[in-house]
């Protein structure tokens, strides 16, 4: 894991030391405090512009579940799971994410 966030993240720490800041590793099997849990809870409702919700069918970490329920807070939000994906879904379907953003970006456009 240590090999792959430096991968991932060893440019962007070169070149924006605020970087180093993000790119920490968090155990697989992590979980958010309830504060946090709490005040997204509480503020996710606020959000009151178009919103596609994203994730893989086998996402552990922003998981379908976690997934459907800031759907069912987002007033007029759109949910897309990705059957049989996990959480890398911009590097490992780039061209179906790409579609689904441009969709989405489209069908505002024209509201």
């Amino acid at each position: 894991m240590a090999a792959r966030c430096s991968r991932l993240f060893g440019r962007a720490r070169e070149t924006r030391p605020t970087a180093r800041r993000h790119a920490h590793t968090i155990p697989h099997d992590a979980k958010p405090s309830e504060d946090v849990v709490e005040a997204t809870e509480l503020r996710i409702g606020e959000i009151d512009r178009p919103t596609l919700v994203v994730t893989g069918e086998k996402d552990v970490g922003s998981n379908p579940r976690m997934a459907r329920l800031m759907h069912e807070r987002i007033r007029g939000s759109q949910l897309t799971i990705i059957p049989e994906q996990k959480h890398s879904i911009l590097t490992e379907v780039p061209d179906l994410v790409a579609d689904l953003l441009v969709r989405f970006l489209r069908d505002e456009g024209e509201r």
